[in-house]
């Protein structure tokens, strides 16, 4: 599950601030469970321009909690879109 709030100050300004939530999901393998069930939880922010049909979207999200799976300390996105 994910939520984000949004605010536009401007009409071609946003930005965002959400946190995701991962949890259930084991695995089995030969109708054996893994034990490997996710726990997992991440607080996200970031900010996009919208200008003449091109969109850029800075986002920056951090892990909080990783009980299965990898741990990502710190990602950053960068998006350029542009409609033709």
């Amino acid at each position: 599950m994910t939520s984000y709030l949004r605010y536009r100050p401007i009409p071609i300004v946003g930005i965002f601030a959400g946190y995701q939530i991962n949890r259930g999901g084991e695995t089995f393998v030969n109708d054996v469970g893994q034990n490997d069930e996710p726990n997992n939880s991440k607080l996200i922010f970031g900010g996009a321009i919208f200008l003449y049909g091109t969109q850029i979207i800075l986002r920056h999200a951090q892990d909080l909690q990783i009980e299965n799976g990898f741990k990502t300390n710190h990602q950053t996105t960068l998006r350029l879109q542009w409609n033709f």
